[in-house]
């Protein structure tokens, strides 16, 4: 029963059906960056013996969340992500809203740490910004 089980197992990882995978609406962030999040790989133009990106229909709402969640350190909080299915693609869709802006930086401090500041005023917050070391 025990190997019946395990054949079973390994046998629907076969069948694992994938569809071809597309962004609609993302205009601040290049389609190639979405695909490098959910570790996949968009082939260059030139490398066409190389397959589309692709993913399982049944793990599109991970994919969405891991998209709002790149957008939101990219500084864009308020973007709507949605997925659409069909028989033949799957489709994620980007409403990327207006980015949070930093409209002032102010420094209370004896020392000079201006230099160290990685926001200045009018730039997109991003939260990577403050991992980086110099």
């Amino acid at each position: 029963m025990k190997n019946k089980f395990i054949f079973f197992i390994f046998s629907s990882l076969l069948f694992v059906e994938t569809l071809p995978l597309f962004f609609q609406g993302n205009h601040k962030i290049d389609e190639r960056d979405l695909y490098g999040v959910i570790n996949l790989y968009k082939p260059y133009f030139y490398e066409f013996y190389k397959e589309k990106p692709a993913a399982e229909p049944k793990t599109a709402m991970l994919l969405v969340q891991t998209i709002k969640n790149y957008y939101k350190s990219r500084g864009f909080f308020h973007t709507v992500v949605t997925y659409e299915e069909s028989k033949e693609s799957l489709y994620i869709s980007i409403s990327e809203k207006l980015p949070i802006v930093v409209a002032d930086v102010a420094v209370v401090s004896k020392l000079d740490i201006s230099s160290k500041i990685p926001f200045n005023q009018g730039d997109i917050f991003e939260s990577s910004k403050f991992s980086k070391r110099t």
